[in-house]
């Protein structure tokens, strides 16, 4: 798991032997750890996400292009009411422009805290 300076890397090798992308972000959507799968998955270097609006890099959109409001976004309600959701086939935009379903997501906050989300893909589909 590649985190900003600072940020408690101790559950780092569990996390980064998951075949599942996992990210965590700040209370803003920034970007504060991300596994090798996520990087993968999104074909992103960790440089370029870490300390980044996720929302703008890899969730502004749904499939069929509309874009996705943040403040009605499962990002930001996993964060306002600290409670886990469960998405499935929820649209993770890649750095080259596919499209990844998620055929499975989870979101974990505490209220008003970071989030960490896990996602696998179903399906990549290049739009």
């Amino acid at each position: 798991m590649t985190s900003l300076p600072g940020l408690d890397p101790s559950d780092a090798s569990a996390l980064d032997a998951l075949g599942f992308g996992i990210y965590r972000t700040d209370t803003e959507g920034r970007c504060t750890q991300v596994n090798p799968a996520a990087l993968a998955m999104l074909g992103f270097g960790a440089d370029e996400l870490l300390g980044q609006d996720l929302h703008g890099l890899i969730h502004h959109s749904a499939p069929d292009g509309a874009p996705l409001s943040r403040a009605a976004g499962p990002v930001a309600t996993a964060g306002r009411t600290g409670r886990p959701v469960r998405l499935s086939n929820e649209a993770v935009w890649r750095r080259d422009g596919g499209l990844i379903l998620a055929g499975a997501m989870f979101l974990v906050a505490a209220h008003l805290v970071p989030v960490a989300v896990a996602f696998a893909g179903a399906a990549a589909l290049m739009l």
